[in-house]
């Protein structure tokens, strides 16, 4: 979702601590609502920093999304573009019991 590396795109994501939103390339993504962030000072980039690391979502370069796959992504949607499930035979292989 990053157009830059993580670090150089601190200083263009904004954070909204009332709404509980961070803005990332004019995208809304909600920041989880059990976290304190009225005390915070969201225009610090080591304190974005923090609060983007609480979340359930890591923001990335799309470039290094593959790379940095774990336990918050276990999967690139771009490796799912050509499975089509709504076809019987294809939905039948992709649920078997393995």
């Amino acid at each position: 979702m990053l157009g830059n590396n993580y670090i150089d795109s601190l200083n263009d994501i904004k954070i909204d601590a009332d709404k509980k939103i961070a803005l990332i390339n004019n995208q809304k993504f909600s920041l989880l609502n059990n976290l304190n962030y009225s005390n915070t000072d969201t225009d610090n980039i080591f304190s974005k920093d923090k609060i983007l690391c609480e979340q359930y979502f890591r923001p990335m370069y799309w470039v290094n999304c593959i790379s940095g796959t774990n336990y918050r992504r276990f999967f690139s949607v771009n490796s799912l573009i050509a499975v089509h499930c709504e076809r019987r035979m294809y939905f039948k292989d992709m649920h078997k019991d393995y």
